[in-house]
């Protein structure tokens, strides 16, 4: 339990500086939660396209994986800031979803 609650405390810390840095750099819609939902869809996204263009062949591997780190940290920003805007603990949210699915998943 002192691992998720080392968790909270890092990913709380991350959703608050991540808010700011939107605050400071986008005003206008940092806590706008339609902008930021659909950003992060938008996101998720550009990760399935470098997916796609690896899984064909179009892009090579070490391109591919530092391009998709580049996206995927841009997926959990905007995740965060959704978590920021709603008041959301990501960290509690995760340990209740997966005692759920422990339930859910070992029952069938």
């Amino acid at each position: 339990m002192a691992d998720y609650n080392i968790a909270n405390v890092v990913l709380n810390q991350m959703r608050d500086e991540s808010h700011q840095a939107s605050k400071e750099w986008f005003p206008e819609t940092a806590d706008d939660l339609n902008h930021h939902a659909l950003a992060l869809c938008g996101e998720v996204g550009e990760v399935a396209n470098i997916v796609k263009k690896a899984q064909r062949g179009s892009i090579e591997l070490d391109e591919a994986h530092a391009h998709l780190a580049d996206e995927l940290a841009d997926v959990f920003i905007y995740l965060l800031n959704c978590c920021a805007i709603t008041g959301l603990d990501l960290a509690e949210a995760y340990r209740q979803k997966q005692t759920f699915n422990e339930k859910r998943f070992n029952n069938e």
